[in-house]
């Protein structure tokens, strides 16, 4: 039931995106779609943070959208995006790096780069508006600099290593890094992943496709 609504609301955003970009007709088929897709079904009932993606995802394309859709600019709609992207970052913290691709929308969409950056600005302060309060509380912790979790280099090692193999990397008991404290497993497996990357960039390469492959076609949750 916890589940349910965050996808209720999901629906709500799926409805007035696709209401917008293709009307009436492509936001009822946008419903349909997002009500009856397997992997959503499925995670109705699953306590995680793909809920919560699920839900303020399509939201925030939308926010995008009327923050500057190349005719209309509205800064206040920007930052609203901005707070939005800060509440899924602090769920899944790779969504930091979204504003890149809003940015390039913005960019496209205005044919003014200043304009698209400053709109990207106006979007960061929403975003440090609601991380910054955790990323305190981190320094608190930690006594250093950590925006939001500690656990970027036990993804990045676990995708790009001798072992991986495009799937999710489950040998972390085996590798002394993660025998290490907390901060410096995060800090020793970001240098070690990219490390690994220089030395091997085709191998690298060929794991980003088949990461794409199996991400997108794995039922495994």
């Amino acid at each position: 039931e916890n589940n349910v609504r965050p996808m209720g609301r999901g629906a709500m955003g799926v409805r007035a995106l696709a209401l917008r970009l293709a009307g009436p007709a492509g936001s009822r088929m946008a419903i349909w779609l997002f009500a009856v897709w397997p992997n959503l079904v499925t995670h109705a009932s699953v306590p995680g943070k793909e809920v919560i993606l699920a839900a303020l995802l399509p939201w925030v394309l939308w926010l995008a959208i009327r923050g500057d859709d190349g005719v209309h600019w509205r800064p206040a709609w920007q930052m609203v995006c901005g707070l939005f992207i800060g509440a899924i970052t602090l769920v899944q913290p790779a969504m930091q790096l979204f504003p890149a691709v809003i940015l390039v929308f913005w960019a496209f969409a205005t044919r003014r780069l200043w304009q698209a950056f400053l709109g990207t600005c106006a979007l960061l302060i929403g975003m440090a508006a609601v991380i910054s309060p955790w990323t305190v509380r981190n320094y608190e912790v930690f006594g250093q600099f950590v925006l939001v979790s500690t656990n970027g280099g036990f993804g990045l090692y676990g995708a790009n290593t001798p072992r991986a193999n495009g799937g999710y990397y489950e040998y972390w008991s085996d590798e002394p890094v993660f025998q290490m404290a907390e901060l410096e497993a995060d800090q020793e497996a970001k240098r070690l992943a990219l490390a690994w990357i220089q030395a091997h960039p085709l191998d690298f390469a060929i794991l980003a496709t088949k990461k794409s492959a199996r991400f997108m076609g794995d039922d495994a949750e």
